[in-house]
């Protein structure tokens, strides 16, 4: 080599360490999910470790990994000192043999929201709590199916609801209130010996 060519070398060294260490692989070890933007610290090469390394998602997708997920970090100009965590996976919980077209969300309880190809699946080995909002329209044309040994309503239940529907109510009034001509003297009955 030349000497030139080495005065070349002991000059772009430095940049291209810099270039070489901008992407790299790191284990989460603790995540601060107070603030508005979470900071990890993260072990790197050779056991370095990184604080207060900020973590972008996607807006509106939010999650707070468990310690000892992976993350894929980027050094903003090269600078070990201004890590960005850009991407972060968990192979211990991640969903796997999902179908090309498909993606889930998940957690690593086993909870998941599964789009499929031949629909939607929502799945929890614990309570599904609550759909909240002002109102609530489901559509399904060919029909709903509850399989539960109980269903319990708060308020009204009304059958044919957009014509001429009941309540339950109403037809519990009907029923309470019930008679008709005797079929031996053809007085009227008395209601019905129980309420509904």
């Amino acid at each position: 080599m030349d000497r030139m060519t080495l005065m070349f070398n002991r000059l772009i060294r430095p940049l291209k360490r810099r270039v070489f260490l901008m992407v790299s692989r790191a284990v989460i070890k603790i995540i601060n999910d107070a603030e508005g933007i979470q900071k990890l610290q993260l072990v790197g090469y050779d056991g370095e470790l990184h604080e207060g390394v900020e973590r972008f998602q996607e807006y509106g997708f939010t999650s707070h990994p468990k310690s000892g997920a992976e993350a894929v970090v980027v050094a903003v100009a090269g600078n070990r000192g201004h890590s960005l965590v850009i991407a972060l996976d968990d192979r211990k919980f991640r969903l796997k043999s999902l179908q090309p077209g498909e993606m889930a969300i998940y957690d690593d309880l086993g909870q998941k929201v599964h789009l499929k190809r031949d629909g939607i699946y929502v799945e929890t080995p614990l309570k599904l709590e609550a759909i909240v909002g002002s109102s609530a329209r489901l559509i399904a044309p060919a029909g709903v199916r509850l399989e539960t040994p109980n269903l319990e309503v708060t308020g009204e239940i009304k059958d044919r609801c957009d014509t001429d529907g009941t309540t339950m109510a109403e037809m519990r009034d009907v029923y309470n209130s019930h008679v008709h001509p005797e079929n031996d003297e053809g007085g009227p009955t008395d209601g019905p010996s129980e309420a509904m």
